[in-house]
């Protein structure tokens, strides 16, 4: 077994610091003179060790902005019938879904009208955050009618699986009718609590879920996806059969 020397083992220290999150995706690395105090050696030594780590994918280096820790990607495919949790698992990822907020109140114009219901009728709400293998990958803010789905939110308390809940009210099937795809930078407090950089990119996806027999409409939802974290792949053609239609932007910056 070769011997370890002194930039293999900063390497190693660096590996396990980016495994353990005290650098999250998309994060950048301390320069070159605060990792030689840090490890009381050379610029030089630090300086190999990092580009062992950019020669393996797990930094990249960017020209007059620093070194910066890998976005590994996830794919996400989106089509009708389309679960969070399934499209995760079908990539190897362990998914999560933790609720920030959970509450009832009158609809607003907006979500009435996106809910097929009148303006003022109660809804329930749902917010969080939504995890690949403990890596934050999205915001969530779902929308639903409480006369279609009155037990909603008593079922995500024991349960955060949405269509466990739409199951609980009754509806054993549901399709996403509509999808809209934009991209935004994000804010200091979506950054924050998505653990990226501020103005990083975002995509804000927009969608309604219908009942797959009835065709009435169970959820109005926005996700704020972490661009660097995410691939998206739409499923089958746009606009045929299924009445999937998404409208999709490209993403910059």
């Amino acid at each position: 077994m070769p011997k370890a020397t002194i930039w293999t083992e900063i390497r190693a220290e660096l590996e396990k610091d980016i495994h353990l999150g005290r650098f999250a995706a998309g994060a950048k690395l301390p320069t070159e003179a605060e990792l030689s105090l840090r490890f009381g050696v050379n610029r030089h030594t630090v300086r190999r060790a990092i580009a062992d780590l950019v020669a393996k994918g797990v930094l990249k280096s960017r020209q007059g902005a620093g070194v910066f820790v890998t976005e590994a990607q996830t794919s996400y495919q989106i089509g009708p019938r389309v679960r969070f949790s399934e499209a995760m698992r079908a990539t190897g990822r362990v998914p999560d879904r933790r609720y920030t907020a959970l509450f009832s109140r009158p609809a607003d114009a907006k979500e009435a009208e996106m809910l097929n219901i009148r303006h003022g009728d109660l809804v329930h709400h749902a917010t969080g955050i939504s995890y690949a293998d403990g890596v934050a990958l999205s915001l969530f803010s779902s929308c639903f009618p409480a006369a279609r789905l009155p037990h909603m939110l008593e079922s995500l308390e024991k349960d955060p699986s949405i269509t466990a809940a739409f199951a609980a009210d009754g509806y054993d099937d549901y399709l996403r009718r509509d999808t809209q795809i934009d991209a935004r930078l994000a804010t200091k407090l979506q950054a924050h609590q998505l653990g990226i950089r501020h103005g990083a990119a975002l995509l804000e996806i927009t969608a309604i879920n219908i009942c797959a027999t009835s065709g009435v409409v169970l959820e109005f939802g926005q996700s704020l996806m972490v661009g660097g974290r995410i691939k998206l792949h739409i499923e089958g053609e746009i606009g045929a059969g299924s009445g999937n239609r998404t409208r999709t932007t490209s993403l910059e910056g």
